[in-house]
């Protein structure tokens, strides 16, 4: 399994997109628990996350990841908790420049 992980990694890296996607599609129909394909999950993410083809598709899948490492998190959350968490980040965001930020 994690020898075609890290075919996944250099395929992408080499640009065979398709190659990837075989090399995880071995590693989710032969593993034997989730988090032996945690780091393909990953892989599969950011290479969803960048190319942006499937946003619909990537967040779901993004969502069941998320689900299996114990993260719940509301289908449709109330408006009420987006603005609150919104402004939990506003503020934990204040004072910090956009170079760290990115660091």
């Amino acid at each position: 399994l994690e020898l075609f992980t890290h075919s996944a990694l250099a395929e992408w890296a080499q640009g065979n997109t398709e190659r990837m996607t075989k090399s995880i599609d071995e590693v989710f129909n032969n593993a034997k628990s989730f988090d032996d394909k945690l780091r393909a999950a990953e892989i599969k993410l950011d290479y969803e996350g960048m190319t942006g083809t499937n946003l619909f598709e990537a967040n779901a899948f993004g969502f069941h990841v998320l689900e299996q490492l114990g993260v719940n998190l509301p289908s449709s959350p109330e408006n009420e908790v987006i603005v609150q968490e919104l402004l939990d980040t506003k503020q934990r965001l204040s004072g910090l420049s956009k170079s760290s930020l990115k660091s």
